[in-house]
């Protein structure tokens, strides 16, 4: 099995597994604001629990089988399995800044902010102004797909490319020193996933009106 193929399998194992708890709308600050936990999940070292409150400064790891599922705010975030990433603090305790994400994948959902928030990789810096998106580091590169929305892509030590999308515009950014960004098919995610998030937050992205 290639390293894709095994990367699909437990993730949909993972979504086959995963619990959808509550709506978003449930949530207090200060309480548990995950909608999504299958597997074994660390944060900050140690296994998440459904009564958890994710908050940003955390870092999550989610094993082979484990995904998670959360709100922050106007923001939505569904961790793959096999991911490792840090949510940056932004201006309060409970407003992301931007997420770095070492290895594995992140479909999200951004409300819009004032200012441009940041998505890291190895390979690329992502500006992100409100969008729906879908980011998988990779050895010597990044898929990242804008669902909805813009984003401000900038390969490590070289290329750089704004994309504009209503509905999945993909890109590979490949490891400097090329830095080359190059078109990319879509892959590892879905129409159902991104919406569901989106309702979490009360989006509706024009370009997936049905």
């Amino acid at each position: 099995m290639t390293p894709r193929r095994a990367f699909l399998h437990t993730a949909a194992a993972a979504a086959a597994a995963s619990l959808w708890l509550r709506p978003a709308s449930a949530f207090a600050q200060g309480a548990s604001n995950i909608v999504e936990l299958g597997g074994d999940v660390l944060v900050n070292g140690r296994r998440a629990a459904p009564d958890d409150a994710i908050q940003p400064g955390d870092r999550i790891q989610t094993a082979p089988g484990g995904t998670l599922g959360f709100t922050l705010g106007r923001d939505a975030f569904l961790v793959r399995p096999g991911s490792d990433l840090t949510l940056v603090r932004g201006a309060s305790l409970f407003i992301v800044g931007g997420v770095r994400l070492v290895s594995g994948g992140l479909l999200s959902v951004f409300g819009r902010s004032a200012r441009a928030r940041q998505v890291v990789t190895p390979t690329v810096t992502a500006g992100i102004r409100g969008t729906g998106f879908y980011v998988e580091a990779r050895a010597g590169s990044t898929y990242f797909c804008t669902c909805f929305g813009v984003i401000d892509l900038a390969a490590a030590g070289g290329q750089r490319e704004t994309v504009t999308a209503e509905r999945h515009q993909a890109r590979l950014v490949s490891a400097a020193p090329a830095g080359a960004i190059a078109v990319a098919p879509f892959e590892n995610h879905d129409d159902a996933e991104l919406l569901r998030l989106a309702r979490l937050v009360g989006q509706r992205p024009a370009g997936y009106a049905r």
